[in-house]
Formats: structure tokens, sequence, C-alpha cells
């Protein structure tokens, strides 16, 4: 598949030269996050508030899915979020905020997006009977927790294969049973359907098959 990586410096007539193409792109803000300083040393602050100008992405109908582009900066999702939300940096503050999204939406890019950029949704992204259930959970929900605890989640639940395995689960005394209901729940990969069909039974924070529902662009356009 021919992807557009980093969608970095791509003003309005690029962009739509891309969309009219039919070319997928993908976005990662932990390198704005590491880079923004020394890039405004470099580059200057116009073009750097520029650099993956997000919400313009995805106003204009891209196909846009999230990473992290990892070891170059930071792997971990919840800070990346974070970044997408804010528009925030590691030494230079915030950047392009006129670029900014909101949880929802970066959940979506970082979860179901990606599955659909690989062929793969219709049995990854979303926590749905018959689809693989690798997933994690969060004592908070990260669609709507407050936007700076986002970098300070972790989870406290995480199933591989349809089996409970991290170090947070496993340090847990033997005789403790977590309700599903006190966590909120977010698809990653993979596990067996029966899995996911015992977890679709339980009372989630947010119901299995809406955690990550499509991106409307009617949507969009309200925010």
């Amino acid at each position: 598949t021919l992807v557009l990586e980093h969608g970095f410096l791509a003003d309005a007539t690029q962009r739509a030269r891309a969309i009219r193409l039919g070319i997928p792109v993908t976005i990662q803000h932990p390198l704005l996050y590491t880079l923004a300083s020394v890039l405004l040393e470099s580059w200057g602050q116009e073009r750097t508030r520029e650099i993956m100008p997000v919400r313009a992405w995805l106003e204009e109908g891209a196909s846009l899915s999230a990473g992290t582009d990892h070891p170059v900066s930071s792997f971990n999702p919840l800070l990346s979020l974070w970044g997408m939300v804010t528009r925030g940096t590691l030494k230079a503050g915030i950047q392009g905020s006129e670029y900014a999204i909101d949880q929802y939406t970066a959940v979506h890019l970082y979860t179901l997006a990606g599955a659909q950029l690989n062929g793969e949704s219709h049995r990854r992204g979303t926590l749905e009977p018959r689809r693989l259930a690798d997933l994690v959970a969060f004592r908070s929900n990260p669609i709507t927790c407050p936007i700076d605890d986002l970098p300070s989640l972790r989870p406290v639940f995480t199933m591989v294969g349809g089996r409970a395995v991290g170090r947070a689960y496993l340090a847990e005394s033997p005789q403790r049973r977590y309700s599903c209901s006190r966590f909120s729940f977010i698809q990653a990969a993979s596990a067996s359907s029966s899995a996911c069909k015992a977890l679709s039974r339980v009372a989630y924070t947010m119901r299995p098959s809406h955690i990550i529902p499509p991106l409307s662009r009617a949507r969009m356009k309200e925010r």
C-alpha cells in the first residue's frame, strides 16, 4: 500500500492532491513533541507550527492514522494522544494549536484508523464479537478524562491472545478480581472470539461496539 508517512509539512494544495489520489496518511506527533525546539531554531516558528496539521487533514477528507515513529521519539501512545489534543511539545510549548483535535478523534486515529489502513478493520480496532481482542484497560477513560491526565495513565489490565497479562494485573492478589465496569477498554490487536463474546456481556464503562465508532465527516465539521 502506498502511504504518505508523517504528513510533516503539507500545505493545502499538497493535501488536496494526496486526498484526490486516495493516498493514506500517517502522522506521528511524538516527532513534533521531541524535536520542536530544534525545529524552531532551524525552520522558524511559522513552519514549525504547520508540522503535521492533523485537524486540517481530517477536515479536508484524508484517510489518516497515527503512530509514534519510535525509537526516534517516545513510544508512549498516551503521550501521543495528549500531544494531538494539545499540540504540546517537550521544550517548545504549544505549536499550531489550530490543528489540535479532541480526545475521541485522537483515540480513533490510534486504534480503528490504523486497522483500516492495514485492511484489518474487520477484525481489529474495536471491541466486538468475532474480532481479535488484545486490549488494555485504564482506571480513567482516555476519551473523557482531564486532558493533562493522559500522559500519566497506565494500563491496569492487559489481555493478549485472550489471556490476562501485564505487571499491573499479575501483581494483584490472586483472590482479587476486578469488575470490568470499573475500567475503560481500548482494543488493540488480537485474541479469541470467545474472549470477545465473554467481554461483550460485561457492563463496560463504554459499550464495546461503540468504543471507537467510525468518525463521521459531519461530526468533524461540528468541532
